[in-house]
């Protein structure tokens, strides 16, 4: 079964699951295309994209529970903290980052209160090297 695209029982239209939207254009259906999207939806990286969002959709509360050292996080804050400078960042993934440095945070700083405070300085650009 391809997650991407549903064919109707009469095969005479086909829905994209990536915008919802269904065609009854006969050459849409025979190529499994979505002139919404552009996008021929055989494409078996848009069968996984389809698969792995429904995945993640089910599973996008399970808590996951990492152990890393205490470099590796630090490493992961800075990454973030830079990525979040980038104007494609959504508000929403900054927001979720926000939390992660926040706990990040909590747990170095009761390591040493020196990584706080590195971490804090990495919330602001002048800091940038």
């Amino acid at each position: 079964m391809n997650n991407a695209y549903t064919i109707s029982a009469d095969g005479r239209s086909i829905t994209c699951h990536a915008c919802g939207r269904t065609s009854h254009n006969s050459n849409d259906v025979r190529e499994k295309y979505c002139g919404h999207c552009h996008r021929f939806l055989s494409d078996p990286d848009l069968d996984l994209e389809a698969r792995f969002l429904a995945a993640l959709g089910h599973h996008a509360k399970t808590p996951v529970i990492l152990h890393l050292d205490a470099l590796s996080v630090f490493e992961l804050v800075a990454a973030l903290q830079l990525a979040c400078r980038h104007p494609g960042f959504s508000a929403l993934m900054k927001e979720r980052v926000s939390g992660f440095v926040q706990a990040a945070r909590e747990k170095l700083g009761a390591l040493d209160p020196l990584f706080s405070q590195v971490i804090e300085r990495g919330e602001k650009p002048q800091f940038d090297t």
